[in-house]
């Protein structure tokens, strides 16, 4: 897209991304080249500490994009910006008509309104050159747009108003967004120590609405605060609405906190103070469908999201980590200094977007703070992310990084990463990726001792690979069945499976697979009494550890071959 720098704002030089609400728009703080090179150094577990941390604002910055879907407060914060900047741009156009002799022809509504917004954007960008000239005095962009200006501060100066508690909607928006980051990234235990030099890092006081959480819910603090603020977001006041939702759940069962916010939704209470309701996104874009000039930025998503196209509703979205497994589902664009990196929208509706977003962020001057993060952050928030530039290659991070859960011996985590790779793999009907994720997920249930399941998830992984003709996967789901059957005496099943699993790795030439399929061959054959062919397996076995430099293997081997030849002598 040429020239399209002119329209992306100038970002202060510490700020890496940056979500703009009225576009829809996540913003990074540097080239793509830049970007996707952060994107091979986790590829490669080579991150600089710039990566980590340009991948944890970008997690943070998403869960606001999340809110603007699923509350009428957010949605309707950025409807009024949007219709501030299509005002002023109208405005400038109308000037200028007023200014030249009337023309003959007509326009449509559309180029009259893409004109305006053309002008708007180059006046735009000769207050950009003003700052530069004053050295990011961001402030002088108010010469040039004063009524718009003063009409910003007039919303943001209400968001950040505190109420009787000193707790302000912007005190909701961000805490929340912080304590879900955390809870996203690296799950319940020992949240509260990570919170607490989060709080520091801020450097504002965004832990107001978990001390007011605290005090009202005790130590169960954190499981109400999300899913009370996911609430309070659909009022008019949302500080005011808080503390009575907090009441509400902690009335609770320890574990219902989500589904008793579900249900006290549904009855959208009266709470005095707050306002009117204003409920989801998707209510307040139905109070606005008689306006011309609709606020229709994110259509798109709602449209999906009334027709049910998630097993989520705004509730979970905004409470529960698990959603954002699945980030693929919802579109984000991203945008870098040359432009979009993965973008349908056509020049026009993007360069309005830019346009809106470039005035925003050049005034309102949003708050941000700076995050220190571990490893494990890394490792969780990038295929999340890459799940909206290349859905499979997310899938295989998470299995990968499920496989790392499982060494490391956390089940628990390794299933939640590789069921998010098995719905992504799911959902673009990749059957070679579900035969794989199936199979993984056999071995986190024979990790947990629950080997009922883990049979059937090799069954299902054996049927799909044999339905694609993945011999490697074949063999790995026959051999791991077969030795399943094994340790229940299903040993005629067994044995067929591991034989099956052997001439498939013998034609791929895997002889580590070769080896475990002839000891557990020699394992049945040794149940059977038939020692002549236990001996013979076994021996194949330790030639073949010995041979990929596996000594230690092949030594035990050896050592069951002595036992077969006692038993051999006692028989």
């Amino acid at each position: 897209m040429a020239n399209i720098s002119q329209f992306v704002p100038g970002l202060p030089f510490d700020t890496l991304a940056q979500f703009e609400a009225t576009s829809g728009l996540m913003f990074l703080n540097m080239d793509s080249e830049a970007f996707m090179q952060a994107g091979r150094n986790f590829a490669g577990n080579t991150p600089t500490p710039e990566d980590i941390e340009l991948f944890s604002t970008i997690n943070h910055e998403t869960y606001h994009y999340l809110q603007t879907l699923a509350t009428g407060y957010q949605y309707t914060y950025a409807s009024e910006v949007w219709r501030l900047i299509v005002d002023e741009a109208n405005a400038q156009e109308q000037q200028e008509t007023n200014k030249r002799p009337k023309e003959k022809t007509k326009k449509g509504l559309e180029s009259k309104r893409l004109t305006g917004f053309q002008r708007l954007a180059n006046n735009a960008q000769q207050a950009r050159v003003w700052e530069n000239d004053a050295h990011g005095d961001l402030s002088l962009i108010a010469a040039n747009f004063p009524v718009l200006a003063r009409s910003f501060d007039q919303l943001w100066e209400k968001i950040k108003a505190p109420n009787s508690d000193g707790l302000s909607a912007l005190e909701l928006i961000e805490g929340s967004a912080i304590v879900y980051e955390h809870l996203l990234t690296h799950g319940r235990d020992e949240l509260e120590d990570r919170l607490a030099k989060a709080w520091d890092a801020t450097g504002e006081t965004y832990r107001r609405a978990f001390d007011i959480a605290q005090s009202v819910c005790g130590p169960r603090a954190l499981d109400m605060l999300l899913p009370a603020t996911a609430l309070a977001l659909r009022y008019e006041s949302p500080p005011e609405a808080y503390s009575f939702f907090l009441k509400s759940l902690h009335a609770s069962v320890p574990g219902e906190e989500i589904s008793v916010a579900r249900a006290t939704a549904a009855k959208t209470p009266r709470i005095p103070g707050a306002g009117k309701y204003l409920g989801t996104a998707l209510d307040v874009r139905k109070s606005q469908s008689g306006n011309e000039g609709r606020y229709a930025v994110y259509d798109d998503v709602l449209d999906n999201w009334e027709k049910h196209a998630w097993d989520f509703d705004e509730i979970e979205l905004l409470s529960n980590p698990g959603p954002a497994q699945r980030m693929g589902s919802f579109a984000v664009v991203m945008v870098v200094k040359e432009g979009p990196i993965r973008s349908n929208l056509s020049m026009e509706s993007l360069v309005r977007r830019l346009v809106c977003s470039s005035l925003v962020l050049r005034t309102a001057k949003l708050p941000r703070y700076r995050r220190d993060v571990e490893k494990r952050l890394v490792e969780r928030i990038h295929p999340i992310i890459g799940t909206l530039v290349d859905p499979l290659a997310a899938a295989d991070e998470y299995n990968l990084l499920g496989l790392q859960y499982l060494d490391e011996g956390d089940p628990d985590q390794a299933e939640l990463m590789m069921n998010s790779a098995l719905s992504i793999y799911e959902s673009h009907q990749f059957k070679q990726g579900i035969a794989r994720e199936k199979y993984n997920l056999g071995l986190v249930y024979v990790a947990r001792n629950k080997h009922h399941r883990a049979q059937e998830l090799y069954r299902e992984s054996l049927a799909i690979s044999e339905e694609i003709q993945d011999a490697q996967l074949i063999a790995q789901a026959s051999a791991n069945l077969g030795h399943e059957y094994m340790q229940v005496h299903r040993l005629e099943e067994a044995d067929t499976l591991i034989r099956k699993a052997l001439a498939l790795e013998e034609s791929l030439g895997l002889k580590e697979g070769m080896a475990i399929d002839c000891a557990n061959l020699g394992k049945i054959a040794f149940a059977r009494q038939e020692f002549a062919e236990a001996r013979e397996m076994l021996a194949r076995s330790a030639e073949l550890y010995r041979a990929v430099g596996n000594d230690a293997m092949a030594g035990s081997i050896e050592e069951a071959m002595t036992e077969i030849g006692r038993a051999q002598g006692q028989g």
